[in-house]
């Protein structure tokens, strides 16, 4: 081979491929309002909790029926005997029985099973903000292990085609068998590195499986997308009214306070007086004889005054009313908790910004210094080992960028969850 011809096959293959661009050709065609959209329709977690409610809201349907007046038919056959004086007659008569005050017990009941559909509407909600904040996680994970897939099946090329160079250049006097095994030890490493990409790309597939209640998927999700940095702005005040307005474990503590009120209200109803209605109509009967000559009726209103029960409802409010304060503790260190986990998800995403700025930077530093390598590299000046150093370099950087991408998306999600949007 002549110089002329050596340095001009070195040229033409090495002027392929410069750079290591990640752009993603294995991107498929599933977007993230689809995965979504599967999980919310066919998550069994989601199914359950939805069953779960509709439970509760036919058991407030049956308590509507305390309110309501109870008719009945009632009677037997009845034998008595008082000295020489026997009786066997039968009673049948219709009774009709109505609550009328119950010192709020029954509206308390019903209140605190309006509690329960409302915590467990919440919790619905906050399942539902979980799902899309997992699937938005493995969302992400999943197009930068793609997208390190791509880079990594790019260097691999590159490296081949490098190595081919190396050879002839070895074949021709120009290098050492050394240079030659600088590639072949680069190729082993990236391969060794797509063997655990790839291993990385079933197991989230998998998990995505679990979270959309999956049963047969067999092959790698392929979701479609980049990573790209987005700049966002975010304002403390304003997220932090979010959080106390829209934060689903915040609402679930607030719900759950006005459960312990609901039950302090019913204990408190035992100290009340009650009133009820019954009347009656047909063949009665008391504890002596019944009343066969005719139909007879019976009205009586009657109260009743609670005036001791060996401190059992005293007891009980006291109860109660010690489960109201830990329920607002609770929300106290709740508030005090997301405002710290704000604060970390601000910081993390003001530190990944600031990295992000200066791994753009070291990209195109690295890229510079790529190609002057490769330069260098053609006129000889520089060997094997610096090519693989400078590809290395590039391809680290690139990755690395990657990496700040998606741990910027995913600080953005948390961000999203707290506020519950």
């Amino acid at each position: 081979m002549s110089g002329f011809k050596f340095y001009l096959g070195l040229f033409l293959i090495l002027g392929v491929g410069t750079t290591v661009l990640a752009d993603h050709p294995n991107e498929g065609k599933v977007a993230i309002s689809q995965l979504i959209e599967e999980a919310e329709q066919n998550s069994l977690e989601i199914k359950q909790t939805e069953e779960n409610l509709n439970s509760l809201k036919s058991k407030l349907n049956s308590q509507y029926g305390k309110l309501s007046p109870k008719i009945s038919v009632e009677g037997g056959p009845q034998s008595t005997k008082y000295d020489d004086e026997k009786s066997n007659a039968t009673a049948l008569y219709g009774k009709a029985e109505w609550n009328l005050y119950n010192g709020g017990s029954d509206k308390a009941v019903m209140d605190l099973s309006k509690s329960e559909i409302e915590i467990q509407e919440k919790r619905l909600k906050s399942l539902k903000n979980k799902v899309k904040k997992e699937v938005s996680k493995i969302y992400y994970e999943l197009q930068f292990i793609l997208e390190s897939i791509s880079l990594k099946q790019k260097a691999l090329e590159l490296n081949s085609q490098q190595m081919k160079i190396a050879k002839a250049k070895n074949s021709s006097g120009f290098t050492t068998s050394s240079d030659v095994l600088e590639f072949d030890l680069r190729d082993s490493t990236l391969q060794s590195d797509l063997v655990l990409l790839n291993q990385q790309l079933d197991q989230k597939s998998r998990d995505l499986d679990v979270l959309l209640s999956r049963k047969n998927q067999t092959t790698p999700e392929i979701v479609k997308g980049h990573l790209v940095r987005e700049t966002f702005t975010l304002n403390r005040d304003e997220l932090l009214v979010k959080i106390q307005e829209n934060n689903d474990q915040l609402l679930l503590s607030k719900i759950e306070l006005q459960l312990a009120e609901t039950e302090k209200r019913q204990a408190k109803s035992q100290f009340l007086p009650k009133l009820d209605l019954e009347a009656r109509y047909g063949k009665l009967a008391n504890d002596e004889k019944v009343f066969n000559d005719k139909d007879n009726y019976s009205v009586m209103l009657k109260f009743n005054v609670p005036l001791f029960s060996g401190f059992e409802d005293y007891n009980s409010v006291k109860s109660v009313s010690a489960k109201v304060a830990s329920s607002q503790m609770a929300i106290d260190q709740k508030s005090i908790s997301l405002s710290a986990e704000l604060d970390s998800s601000l910081a993390e995403i003001k530190a990944l910004n600031a990295r992000l700025d200066l791994e753009e930077k070291n990209l195109e530093r690295s890229e510079k210094y790529y190609k002057l390598t490769l330069d260098e590299y053609r006129r000889g000046v520089k060997n094997s080992p610096d090519m693989v150093g400078a590809s290395e370099r590039l391809l680290e950087a690139r990755i690395r960028n990657l990496e700040y991408r998606r741990d910027l998306m995913l600080a953005r999600a948390k961000i999203q969850e707290l506020t519950g949007e």
